[in-house]
């Protein structure tokens, strides 16, 4: 009597391996989905965690740190007598420097403290190294050393100080002011008093309607600032481009400095009460200038005597945002 030999054939292997293939088809975008929802739930936690080193920082100096001021010794950085024009942005301190020790690296900001004490005119660049809380997980292809991919509100963009008395924003256009100011000739002192403290803001739009700190990609290191560009987000009053560019543009330009990530659907913000959201990058333009602005009502356009009302502005502000709104 024969016996049966049992066994598949090639009809059913295919038919085996196509289920499979099918199975793993819809198994992978729910473990990539898995691996993007971790990324964005950390990146949301380095939000939060700068957030408090921005409001401890206010709470301990009170005045919020400026988006970038002079390397000089001693701190508050003021303009070192000896700089030109040409030189004083050549490298500037950023916002990052102030908050080092928030963030539990005070040995970098003693390193830059002694550096610039030494050196005279410093080199805030000498100051490297890779601070994980200023790297968004899913932006892990920029092998930069001193990569950052948060930047703060730096309110409109500033404008050629030659050009107007009134170039530089009013701290009602965002929330970090800039300090790189002067000239070589005359008010080569910068003024060190607070410009901006978070009480402000919540006098004006209130701080859980405007952004401190948000994302974006394009951004290149936290240790030196050629421009506000290199560490602001900055809103404009006619838009040009998509909110959410994601993609790395070299050299940095003014139209990329605004929200950028590389999370599918938008990018993520900490809000000056310390709350953290995602918002869409389909979200209107002029819902994301009322969350930049600090206190609409008081929004006036570098570059130009202060006007005394901005109507398109105005109506933007007057309504309350709901939880809806981003």
């Amino acid at each position: 009597m024969s016996r049966r030999r049992h066994a598949f054939t090639v009809v059913e292997l295919l038919v085996v391996i196509s289920i499979i293939a099918v199975l793993m088809a819809l198994l992978l975008p729910a473990v990539q989905a898995a691996r993007e929802s971790s990324r964005r739930a950390s990146c949301t936690n380095n939000l939060r965690n700068l957030g408090l080193g921005v409001t401890q920082f206010e709470t301990s100096k009170q005045y919020v740190p400026a988006s970038r001021t002079f390397p000089s010794y001693p701190a508050p950085y003021t303009r070192p007598p000896t700089y030109s024009d040409s030189t004083a942005t050549s490298q500037t301190i950023t916002w990052v420097h102030q908050i080092l020790p928030e963030l539990g690296r005070p040995d970098l900001k003693q390193a830059l403290d002694n550096d610039l004490k030494q050196s005279g005119g410093g080199n805030v660049a000498f100051i490297k190294g890779r601070l994980q809380v200023l790297c968004c997980p899913s932006d892990a292809l920029d092998t930069t050393a001193e990569k950052m991919s948060y930047g703060c509100n730096g309110g409109l963009p500033d404008v050629d100080p030659t050009s107007s008395p009134f170039h530089y924003d009013w701290s009602a256009n965002g929330v970090f002011d800039t300090r790189v100011k002067g000239s070589a000739t005359s008010d080569n002192v910068i003024k060190v008093n607070k410009t901006s403290i978070l009480g402000d803001v919540a006098n004006g739009d209130g701080t859980t309607n405007t952004i401190m700190l948000c994302e974006n990609i394009n951004l290149l290191v936290w240790n030196s600032a050629s421009s506000e560009i290199e560490a602001c987000v900055l809103w404009q009053e006619s838009p040009n481009i998509p909110i959410n560019k994601n993609q790395i543009n070299t050299p940095l330009d003014l139209d990329h400095s605004r929200p950028s990530s590389l999370h599918p659907g938008g990018f993520c913000v900490v809000m000056c009460d310390g709350s953290t959201h995602f918002i869409a990058e389909t979200v209107d333009y002029g819902v994301f200038m009322r969350l930049m602005t600090s206190n609409g009502a008081k929004y006036k356009t570098p570059g130009t005597a202060p006007p005394t009302a901005v109507p398109a502005v105005l109506t933007i502000q007057q309504t309350p945002l709901s939880e809806d709104s981003y």
